[in-house]
């Protein structure tokens, strides 16, 4: 088989590239002044507000919801959710309470099956483009969240004052 590159032109090919590796890049030099400059910078720091959400079951009297496996298993995804993984996001509810409150709320209030449901249908409620649908008497002036209780999905209809 004949060869291609005669070996004397691999040694001086290597040598090059080693050379142009080995060479100080000028380009990018980073200058003492600047680094001191980037130092002395004082960084704007967002004042974050972290929520510290409780375990969904943490005040709940009976053995049986509090301990049993399918809840410690929910209940504990749900609280990963609140406590860690929805800090990172930058996204805003559109409603009040907010999603996963609402499904903390939903699932205490009518069992897991129902909550589950419930969580579901305003999860995908809650996007912009539904936001085109909601009624404006809903809406909060101040905090621009629409209202959306648990309370309102009870099939019995609650007296006034249980709707606050």
């Amino acid at each position: 088989m004949q060869k291609l590159i005669h070996p004397s032109c691999n040694i001086f090919i290597t040598l090059i590239l080693v050379w142009g590796l080995c060479l100080p890049s000028k380009a990018q030099s980073v200058e003492k002044n600047n680094l001191q400059l980037i130092l002395k910078t004082k960084t704007n720091t967002l004042d974050t507000h972290k929520h510290k959400r409780d375990y969904i079951y943490k005040n709940e009297s009976s053995w049986l919801k509090k301990y049993n496996p399918v809840s410690l298993g929910f209940g504990s995804l749900l609280y990963l959710y609140q406590n860690v993984i929805s800090q990172q996001f930058s996204a805003d509810c559109l409603y009040h309470p907010t999603c996963s409150d609402f499904s903390k709320d939903a699932i205490r209030e009518y069992g897991l099956i129902k909550g589950i449901f419930l969580s579901s249908d305003r999860i995908c409620r809650c996007n912009r483009i539904a936001a085109t649908s909601i009624n404006y008497f809903k809406f909060d002036q101040k905090t621009h969240h629409a209202h959306d209780s648990v309370n309102l999905y009870r099939i019995k209809p609650l007296t006034n004052t249980e709707y606050k």
